[in-house]
């Protein structure tokens, strides 16, 4: 089918709550109107720690040690339980009319986990969807991490791929509530070989657009 374009927006590095906002307005402008383009908002976040609707605080390992660092814990309306942004980490929001483009929710899933995957295998890792919930891993280590929501049809929230981001802060929660979750990123994997930031968001953004312009014009 033929729809509005892919806008796909690099909005550099910010601020956890600016973007939610940013992703609240769209969302419902793309509520009000059928034929609004499709969005795709690529960030890097300052250091915060999101909740989806079923987090549990007991997730929160070390609370004293988060207010020290000034790290601000935001609930949000996105599937899962309790996750890490921070630099170094990319992070996607497909705000996207499903209903229009005859996109599933698990076909949604899918296509943001197809996406992890086809950008690991450019830098010789295989990566693989998780057997229970949702997310990509390298062998039993999580790289991927998706919660998303929806509301009248149109998505928001999205995924977080760690680049190169501080590992040491995902041992202040427990991810996405699964005790023992192993974490890693390509700069743990490849370490001298890992590519700079920008140039893994470069490749990201195109496999981007690629995937979903294939995923909102193939049905």
């Amino acid at each position: 089918m033929t729809g509005p374009p892919l806008i796909i927006k690099d909005l550099g590095r910010t601020h956890y709550e600016p973007v939610l906002e940013t992703q609240r307005r769209i969302h419902y402008e793309k509520s009000l109107n059928r034929t609004a383009p499709d969005y795709i908002l690529v960030t890097e976040h300052h250091h915060v720690l999101t909740l989806g609707r079923t987090a549990d605080s007991r997730n929160l390992l070390a609370k004293e040690e988060l207010e020290r660092l000034g790290v601000p814990v935001v609930p949000t309306e996105r599937g899962g339980d309790v996750t890490y942004h921070g630099p170094g980490q990319l992070v996607v929001y497909p705000i996207l009319d499903l209903k229009r483009n005859g996109i599933s929710v698990s076909k949604l899933v899918h296509v943001l986990e197809d996406i992890g995957i086809r950008f690991l295998a450019l830098y010789g890792l295989k990566g693989v969807r998780s057997p229970v919930g949702r997310g990509v891993f390298v062998e039993n280590r999580k790289i991927e991490f998706i919660g998303v929501a929806i509301k009248k049809y149109v998505s928001f929230h999205g995924l977080s791929l760690n680049v190169s981001p501080d590992l040491r802060y995902f041992s202040l929660i427990r991810p996405c509530g699964i005790e023992g979750l192993k974490v890693t990123s390509l700069g743990e994997e490849l370490g001298a070989h890992a590519p700079g930031f920008s140039e893994a968001k470069e490749k990201l953004i195109g496999i981007l657009r690629e995937g979903f312009d294939t995923a909102l014009h193939s049905v």
